[in-house]
């Protein structure tokens, strides 16, 4: 039976729309063709839209015979909506409607007018009855009473790729819509049953969702801009000008103060061109990163690679055509040399920079953004924006236009300092705001040397921060020492004492104030917007006490780093992972400060304290940058802990990238240092690193004596963890001289020791080592399922050094299964993923075959890098998931 016919079962003919009953059902035959009207048909251009109810088998079992009400009330909205703007229902296409229209403007009115009524419909609780619409212009083809061609099937299968309560079109309908709506560009999809990919973007409703998950299509160009959850106002020529700018220069830069409504802009255009960039747009905040150093490898980490030099950057992207959004240049402006190197190797690449001052490139076009127009105008893009954000701190704002326009005026049109004052409309009139300003006793006196274009920004900034009591103000200035993302506990840390008793309440207060964030699915962790930090931070040097604060926030890592470098080897190492991970910015910070005191002492021991978080997380090669910076320091006597664990640090990254000659070197002084601190369990962790680091050097046997000492010094100390280190250290001596087989036994007996250590990571490593043992004895589903077990683990710890790893184990044992392709896919991605992370062992260090030299051997060099190159243009994501589904198979 056609969908039509449930619906129209459930319903009952009574509920059928008029133009349902005209066209005289009288058989059960006639009962299979969805009902339409009968009326002649639209011909020529028009825009065919489609609806469908969200989740209807669920409602319906949920509501049983209840639900023909709801689908009748659903039924209702729609049809009223249609005949409202002019449009046609063509019929009933199971829960939803198949209409045209004349125009794209009335198809779009009506699908806004629809969602708008879906959403304010007092539907059953538990029953709310959500829409998705898809609409395609194109030319109209009759046949047989009926609309045939590939537009039709189109605005079909745009609707099905969306969500409740989300409108999709078609570009042709986007651009005939005209600038009466706002879309934003979701990028090129391959709709299904479609031959070609297809530009889809969504209208922006006001005051409606616009956030919804991505479109269930086959493809789409990539993208990781972030999603704009309020509207850009105002901006319309500006987009227009930098689009068409875009089309004709390679680097555009959009400049303006702090505040003017750079990112949003950028972000806006970013995706509008993204049609245009098969390569994918790319954004790049540069808000954490104050070294011009890290902002090549800070491109490459938004692009998901981890990568030093222009030049493997430049490699990395290829020849497709590709945009980077780079946001919040100023900061390190003297980068600009590299990205024009960048632009230089990438004759592909182009890039849109928000900076407050220029790059100064020779390729450079830019373009200045000022601010809103101010006038007595009720449609004033400035009185808009206020309008627009006051009533979202108050629905009922409902203000003087007169009041308001002084308001703005007397901001100078600044987006930023706009949305800062009417988030305050719930507090204030903005008369009241006005003669705030206006006294004096808020006025913000700009430092000397200050560009005046900054003044309307601290004016507002500095009207906020004078509503704050003196308490609350001693906390803002303090907090705005954070980089990035802070836990509560760190912020209560750094910013109470005597003088802020309850920084609890302060934090509190700042949130309420929208001068700190709190982060979405979040309770415990903060955010202080960047514009609003740099504010904080001026005031925090002006107040005398900066020294002391970043005292304290230094004081703080460094005593979490101390923490984590056994929690991380703890059953806490998922949290401490993700904490550090949370807090990345901030650990930068702390080490761009310790650098700057030349301090050399904590730097590597913060380092040394976290390697395995950098290791975990794929930041090897920041990892080393900031190894190579701390030991150019000259440090003279001071071998204390700190030293002792950066030379750790940095011989685990030479054990990792199998330059175990180096890390012998970094351990064996490790050792000696430790012993003159006689630190047992330095002394230990060390013992064990150049043991180890002996044995993937070919000396195994000259490794016993170094893992004997530690297992004595681990024993006193009850360390199970350092215990089970020592029993997989014993079996890695036996593998090196004798093979794997046979051994088993003692690398599960490890893994058992880890997992009663809390170890996960290590467990898992323990996993992998049973998959070789496996393998050399030609337990072939016994190999299979270690190595998926390990790999799903890594997935599970979010560890990409260990999904790597994992991925070397699952081609190893596809070779043995003797599939070449399936091979040849995941080394390919595991080499490139070892390169990205910027270490990592091969196959011959943890016992395996090259699979390269195997492909090689078996299908020549052309043959093996057919089957290899794609497996490196994976991304590590998808080649994890096609390796654990792969590898649940029968062999």
């Amino acid at each position: 039976i056609h969908p039509s016919v449930k619906v129209i079962a459930a319903i009952g003919p009574e509920n059928l729309h008029r133009r349902d009953l005209d066209t005289g059902i009288a058989s059960m035959d006639s009962w299979q063709t969805p009902p339409r009207m009968v009326a002649p048909l639209p011909t020529g251009t028009v825009t065919f839209l489609f609806t469908d109810i969200e989740g209807s088998t669920r409602l319906a079992q949920k509501f049983g015979a209840d639900y023909a009400q709801l689908v009748a009330d659903h039924f209702s909205i729609i049809r009223a909506e249609i005949e409202r703007e002019d449009g046609v229902e063509v019929n009933t296409t199971g829960d939803g409607v198949f209409a045209v229209f004349p125009s794209a403007v009335d198809a779009m009115t009506a699908a806004a007018a629809i969602q708008r009524q879906m959403y304010a419909q007092d539907w059953p609780e538990g029953g709310d009855v959500k829409v998705r619409v898809g609409a395609n212009t194109g030319e109209a083809t009759v046949s047989d009473d009926d609309y045939v061609g590939v537009d039709v099937h189109k605005a079909a299968r745009i609707m099905s790729a969306g969500h409740g309560g989300q409108v999709l079109t078609s570009e042709p309908t986007r651009l005939l819509a005209g600038d009466g709506f706002e879309f934003r560009s979701l990028g090129r999809h391959l709709l299904r049953g479609l031959e070609t990919d297809e530009s889809v973007s969504q209208l922006m409703i006001p005051g409606m969702p616009s956030d919804f998950p991505p479109l269930n299509t086959a493809t789409a160009i990539p993208n990781n801009l972030p999603t704009r959850v309020s509207s850009i106002i105002g901006r319309d020529g500006d987009i227009e000008a930098i689009t068409g700018l875009i089309d004709e220069h390679r680097l555009v830069t959009i400049l303006g103060p702090g505040g003017v409504g750079k990112t949003s802009l950028a972000v806006t255009i970013g995706s509008r061109v993204v049609d245009g960039f098969p390569g994918g747009v790319t954004f790049v905040d540069l808000s954490g990163v104050s070294e011009p150093t890290f902002v090549i490898p800070s491109v490459a980490s938004a692009i998901g690679v981890d990568i030093k030099t222009v030049e493997g950057l430049s490699e990395r992207l290829g020849e497709t055509k590709t945009l980077l959004v780079i946001d919040n240049f100023e900061q390190v402006v003297g980068a600009a040399e590299d990205l024009g190197r960048l632009m230089g190797a990438s004759g592909d690449v182009q890039l849109l920079v928000t900076s407050q001052v220029p790059l100064r490139l020779p390729a450079e076009h830019r373009y200045v953004l000022s601010a809103l127009q101010v006038n007595g105008s009720a449609d004033s893009a400035s009185v808009r924006l206020f309008y627009e954000r006051a009533r979202a701190a108050d629905p009922s704002f409902s203000p003087d236009l007169d009041e308001v326009t002084a308001l703005v005026g007397r901001l100078e049109g600044l987006p930023l300092a706009i949305e800062l004052v009417a988030s305050r409309a719930n507090l204030l009139s903005p008369g009241e705001m006005l003669e705030r300003l206006d006294e004096g006793s808020l006025t913000y006196s700009a430092p000397v040397g200050a560009p005046e274009r900054h003044q309307s920004l601290t004016d507002a900034l500095e009207w906020s921060y004078g509503l704050l009591d003196e308490v609350t103000q001693t906390a803002f200035r303090r907090l705005s020492v954070f980089a990035g993302d802070t836990a509560l506990s760190a912020a209560e840390e750094v910013a109470g004492d005597v003088v802020v008793a309850d920084a609890l309440t302060a934090i509190g207060e700042l949130v309420d104030r929208s001068l700190l964030v709190r982060l979405p699915g979040s309770t415990s962790r903060f955010r202080m917007l960047d514009g609003i930090r740099l504010f904080g931070r001026h005031q925090l040097g002006e107040s005398g006490e900066a020294e002391e604060i970043e005292d304290r926030f230094v004081a703080y890592f460094i005593r979490a780093s101390r923490e984590a470098y056994k929690g991380l080897q703890s059953d806490k190492g998922e949290w401490w992972q993700s904490h550090l991970d949370a807090g990345f910015a901030n650990l930068r910070e702390v080490l761009s400060i310790l650098h700057g005191n030349q301090d050399a002492a904590q730097g590597l021991e913060l380092l040394g304290n976290t390697w395995r978080f950098y290791q975990s997380r794929g930041h090897l090669v920041e990892f080393e940058l900031w190894l190579n910076r701390f030991f150019e320091i000259p440090v003279g006597s001071d071998h204390g802990e700190g030293f002792v664990k950066g030379l750790m640090g940095r011989a685990a990254l030479e054990y990792w990238r199998e330059e175990p000659d180096l890390a012998i070197t970094d351990y064996e002084l490790a050792v000696a240092r430790a012993r003159k601190l006689e630190a047992p369990d330095l002394i230990a962790d060390a013992l064990y690193g150049l043991g180890t680091s002996l044995i993937i050097d070919g000396r195994g046997g000259e490794a016993a004596p170094h893992l004997d000492e530690a297992r004595a010094m681990y024993t006193e100390l009850g360390d199970m963890g350092g215990l089970a280190d020592i029993v997989a250290g014993d079996a890695w001596v036996t593998a090196s001289v004798s093979g794997f087989a046979g051994l088993g036994p003692a690398f599960e007996r490890s893994g058992d020791l880890y997992q009663q250590a809390g170890r996960q990571i290590q467990a898992t490593q323990a996993k992998f080592a049973q998959a070789a043992v496996a393998l050399t004895e030609n337990r072939l589903d016994d190999a299979r399922d270690l190595a998926r077990a390990g790999l799903a683990r890594g997935v599970d710890l979010s560890d990409l050094f260990l999904q790597t790893w994992g991925l070397e184990y699952a081609a190893s044992v596809a070779l043995e299964y003797d599939d070449v392709e399936f091979a040849g896919l995941l080394f390919g991605a595991a080499e490139a993923e070892r390169e990205r992370i910027g270490g990592g062992w091969g196959p011959g260090t943890i016992g395996l075959d090259n699979a390269r030299d195997v492909l090689v051997e078996r299908l020549g060099e052309a043959g093996a890098e057919e089957l290899i190159s794609p497996g490196r243009l994976m991304n590590l994501a998808e080649a994890v998931e096609l390796a654990l589904t792969t590898l649940t198979k029968p062999g």
